[in-house]
């Protein structure tokens, strides 16, 4: 006896039914996560001049109605600088302007309300003011002329509301820039 069509059909949706995800089991934190570069202007921008200092801003949003507890993230290649050579995958580490982040060592997470955003925000010539949650911050002169990548990935273990404790996939992040 040969299968139908209706019943091969049917078989392939329970299967896709058995071994597919709902929303709700998905780990994806409820919001946002973006890295971005601004100018002294405040402007977002992947083109410098010469002298300018670059800031790097990583940006998490809570787009949910509750509030996000934030366990564990690597910001520890945050803002690391690598120059351009001649291909993409030729890169020289120039390095970043900050040693670690969290000087607190504390395991208490972040707490991001409901509907709301944390920059997280270092310049390459660091302002102490602006960077309160890096620690032994580098004294570093502006990035010369030339072509530049920023990156960093990082999984995120959080829980909405102090429930279930989930982790994303890592997050990777990269920018290209220049310097002219």
């Amino acid at each position: 006896m040969k299968p139908s069509l209706f019943s091969l059909l049917f078989f392939v949706a329970l299967l896709n039914m058995a071994f597919s995800c709902s929303d709700d089991e998905k780990n994806d934190l409820p919001g946002e996560v973006r890295y971005r570069l601004f100018n002294e202007k405040g402007e977002e921008t992947t083109r410098f001049r010469e002298g300018e200092n670059v800031t790097f801003s990583l940006l998490l949003a809570n787009r949910s109605e509750q509030r996000i507890l934030l366990y564990a993230f690597d910001l520890s290649d945050f803002a690391t600088v690598r120059s351009l050579g001649n291909s993409p995958q030729e890169t020289d580490l120039i390095g970043k302007p900050f040693e670690k982040f969290r000087c607190d060592y504390s395991n208490a997470p972040l707490v991001l309300s409901s509907n709301n955003t944390w920059d997280i925000r270092i310049s390459w010539v660091p302002k102490p003011i602006e960077s309160p949650l890096f620690c032994r911050l580098s004294n570093k002169a502006p990035l010369p002329k030339g072509r530049y990548r920023t990156a960093f990935s990082t999984p995120v273990t959080f829980s909405i509301d102090g429930g279930e404790t989930k982790t994303t996939d890592p997050y990777k992040l990269s920018i290209d820039f220049e310097v002219e």
